[in-house]
């Protein structure tokens, strides 16, 4: 278990260096979730390097101040990228949500659009360049017939491999 944590976050890391933000975010938020952080033996086994490689990573994506080190990132970045698509929807939202469509005596709020358009002007910019990859057809096979466990499974299986009663150390 714990070399799959570290290919995950190996993973995570070369999403970073080609700026897939988006695929970034999803895998680190996988191995945060309790079935996955509650494996304290497992995440002891995971050298120091790659736990700290995690931090940096998830300090980047970090949500707080409006995701401020992630579009810093994001501005510096080169092409192309695959942004966080959750951070576009939310600016997106805020916009449409916090902004009238008409102001005074009805008129068209032109600074919503402009709002509007800053955000999927963006988008549009970081779209010119594509990735280039080659079709790996075992590869895309593997991920388009992945079988995908609900959270209660999940948790069940952390729970067989380590159960909760059991000791924190070995002594072995």
């Amino acid at each position: 278990r714990a070399f799959i944590i570290k290919q995950f976050i190996s993973l995570a890391h070369a999403c970073f260096e080609m700026n897939n933000f988006n695929t970034l975010l999803e895998i680190t938020a996988g191995l945060n979730l309790v079935p996955i952080r509650r494996l304290r033996k497992t995440w002891r086994q995971v050298p120091k390097r790659f736990t700290d490689l995690l931090d940096e990573l998830e300090d980047i994506m970090d949500h707080h101040q409006n995701y401020k080190r992630y579009r810093r990132t994001l501005r510096d970045c080169g092409s192309p990228c695959l942004p966080y698509l959750g951070v576009i929807r939310r600016d997106l939202t805020m916009i449409h949500i916090g902004n009238n469509n008409l102001v005074q005596r009805n008129y068209l709020n032109f600074e919503k659009g402009k709002l509007l358009w800053d955000v999927l002007k963006e988008v549009i910019h970081l779209q010119q360049t594509p990735f280039r990859f080659h079709k790996n057809p075992p590869v895309f096979n593997a991920l388009n017939n992945l079988f995908v466990f609900d959270d209660d499974t999940l948790y069940k299986y952390s729970l067989e491999w380590e159960p909760t009663d059991a000791p924190l150390f070995d002594d072995d």
